[in-house]
Order: C-alpha cells, then sequence, then structure tokens
C-alpha cells in the first residue's frame, strides 16, 4: 500500500482495556484489599466492574484505584504502538477519546510519557464519563477503537465506524454492520482502516450523504 494511503483518516484511541490494561491491574488491586479472588474472565458485563457489588460502590474502588501508585504500572496492550505507529506512518491522523474524568488527565499523559508515546496522538480527549459520541461528531473522527459495548453501539447506530477489541464484557455487543470485532492490535493493519474508511464512504453515498475526506489535522 502507498504510504499516505491513510492521509486524512482521523482515527480515536479509548485508553483503558483499548490502549492500556486496566482492568487486569484493578482487579490485581482489588482483589488483594478486599480479599477477593475475581478473574479477568470473570467480568461478563461492562455495566459490573466488580461481580456482586452495587455498581455504584465498585465504581468508588476504581477511582480510587486510579488514585494509587499501583495504576501507574499499566501495560500497554501487546502490539498496540507499534500498530499505531504503523498507522500515523501511512497518513493516519491519531487521537485519545478516553471517558476518564478530566482530573485524570495527569495520569494519563505520564502512562503515555512513560512509553514515549505522547507525540503519536495530535490530541487527548475526556468526556468526563459522559457519551464519546458527541466527540466523535464535533471532532469529525473517522474510526474509533474501543472495548465497551455501550460506547461502541452508540457510534455506530450514529453511522460511525468502530473496531471493538475483543474482551470478556464485550462478547454481547449487539452486531452491527459499522462495527469490526478483532482478537488483538496484531489483526490491525493499513488495510482494514482503509476498507472501514471506504466503506462508510460508500454507505454516506447510497444514502445521499455524501462524506468528504477530512483535511489533516496540524498540531
Amino acid at each position: 500500500m502507498l504510504r499516505n494511503d491513510l492521509e486524512g483518516i482521523n482515527i480515536s484511541i479509548d485508553f483503558d482495556d483499548t490502549l492500556f490494561h486496566f482492568s487486569f491491574h484493578s482487579l490485581l488491586w482489588t482483589n488483594a484489599k478486599l480479599g477477593l479472588e475475581i478473574r479477568l474472565n470473570d467480568l461478563t458485563a461492562y455495566d459490573t466492574p466488580i461481580p456482586g457489588m452495587e455498581n455504584k460502590k465498585a465504581l468508588e474502588y476504581l477511582f480510587e484505584f486510579l488514585d494509587t501508585r499501583h495504576h501507574l504500572v499499566a501495560k500497554p496492550l501487546d502490539f498496540a504502538f507499534q500498530k499505531l505507529e504503523i498507522l500515523q506512518d501511512h497518513g493516519a491522523n491519531l487521537f485519545i477519546l478516553t471517558a476518564r474524568r478530566k482530573k485524570d488527565r495527569w495520569r494519563t499523559y505520564h502512562l503515555l510519557e512513560q512509553y514515549g508515546r505522547e507525540e503519536l496522538f495530535k490530541a487527548c480527549y475526556f468526556t468526563d464519563l459522559q457519551s464519546k459520541l458527541p466527540f466523535y461528531e464535533e471532532h469529525k473522527f473517522d474510526i474509533h477503537f474501543d472495548d465497551a459495548p455501550s460506547h461502541a453501539e452508540e457510534i455506530a447506530q450514529a453511522g460511525g465506524n468502530i473496531i471493538l477489541m475483543n474482551q470478556p464484557w464485550n462478547q454481547n455487543t449487539k452486531e452491527h454492520p459499522n462495527i469490526r470485532r478483532v482478537p488483538g492490535w496484531n489483526k490491525v493493519t493499513p488495510e482494514l482502516i482503509l476498507q472501514l474508511y471506504e466503506a462508510s464512504q460508500q454507505r454516506s453515498r447510497l444514502y445521499h450523504c455524501p462524506v468528504a475526506r477530512h483535511a489533516s489535522y496540524t498540531r
């Protein structure tokens, strides 16, 4: 493929469990703190972060975990940065789009800086636990990577393109032509991105709603 075949395509990437491992490390901390033995495969529902615990209380523990040093040892998913660098080399514009709280900005940037990858992304957007769809539309993203069924389904139903990173908690995600599930970053290629982008352009033409290729962003 040509090195600039993805030029002008704007790609947003979720942070937790899409770019960096989050649930694995939060489970280690939660199990140790509460004397539990929850495994990653036990997390079969995205909206139930700690099985058997009321969601409000479970979220309090997750936010407490974010305030600990244990959060800062999170590692990126296998091949994530290598694949994103390839997409960037092919001309794609990369952005972080996360539902993290705005107060967690420094923690997020710290993890990126630990791996020397902060310059890989043109901007980071924090929705503060709110919907990602308004950000996806406002910033004219073409494709979004995520692991959360709710965000994936909402963006797909609005006409956006989703690459769904396979996780135990998204196995019941509603099927949709705009959602492409991948087992991991090793399956993400420029060819896949271009295929999804061109398919979305074709759908736009069929519905008499032409979408122009977006101009490249600059810092």
